[in-house]
């Protein structure tokens, strides 16, 4: 089945996370659902990255739980679903109770069924989506899983695509090349001696150090400055805080 608002979405977007979050609103036009979870998964390790979710309050303060149990749930799992749209009723037979998530967790916070599409295809698994639907709602019928199904080649393709622009992306340059080390000598006096320093820390790094004033800002002071541990004067140890907040 075509679905041109998809494929055009498809062909348009460059980046996988607003891809999805495009996607969500067309993908209720072929199944209604309440909640979801959508992952991109690493291809070799089928391990799942960057996820989009829209779910109750209930599962977000349990979502550690819910992450574990997800892995643990071998009934519609990702990494072995043998059709690319299955509910957890029809694949349960109407016995979601043996789902170890449903059972330990979802259905005490109302979730009655959960449609689960992969993204697959001969290079790996690009994703998976888990769409909810509370028990007042009926469970996912076989002609929306068909529709489901029917719409996730071309998003897949656009999935791979977009995972894979990122490998071809500049990496970015930091504008601070590495941390400042500023070594100074124990003093009696409330102006440390300096001993040694990166050729990072400048000349206006070690006047403002040793005379008491905020030191320049993030962009010329990079994180992890670290003083001597040799100084121990209480004034050397309030500036030390003071640049350590200041840094980052």
């Amino acid at each position: 089945m075509a679905n041109g608002r998809i494929d055009r979405l498809c062909a348009e977007i460059a980046e996988e996370r607003p891809l999805r979050i495009a996607l969500v609103d067309e993908l209720r036009r072929l199944a209604s659902f309440g909640s979801y979870v959508w992952a991109v998964t690493d291809p070799a390790t089928e391990v799942a990255i960057a996820p989009l979710a829209d779910v109750p309050s209930e599962a977000v303060t349990a979502l550690p739980r819910l992450i574990r149990l997800r892995y643990l749930t071998t009934v519609n799992r990702w990494t072995s679903l043998e059709t690319t749209a299955e509910s957890l009723h029809r694949a349960t037979s109407g016995h979601p109770d043996l789902s170890l998530l449903h059972r330990e967790l979802l259905a005490g916070i109302g979730v009655g069924d959960i449609a689960t599409v992969v993204f697959r295809d001969q290079n790996g698994l690009w994703g998976w989506l888990d769409l909810w639907r509370t028990l007042d709602e009926p469970p996912f019928g076989d002609h929306e899983l068909e529709r489901l199904s029917a719409v996730t080649a071309p998003i897949t393709a656009a999935l791979r695509r977009c995972l894979a622009l990122t490998f071809g992306q500049p990496a970015s340059v930091p504008d601070r090349p590495g941390p400042i080390v500023l070594v100074l000598s124990p003093a009696s006096t409330s102006s440390p001696r300096l001993r040694t320093r990166t050729a990072i820390c400048g000349r206006s790094f070690h006047r403002a150090a040793t005379a008491g004033r905020s030191p320049p800002g993030p962009t010329t002071c990079p994180p992890s400055c670290l003083l001597s541990r040799r100084a121990s004067t209480i004034t050397l140890r309030r500036r030390a805080s003071a640049y350590a907040t200041a840094c980052g």
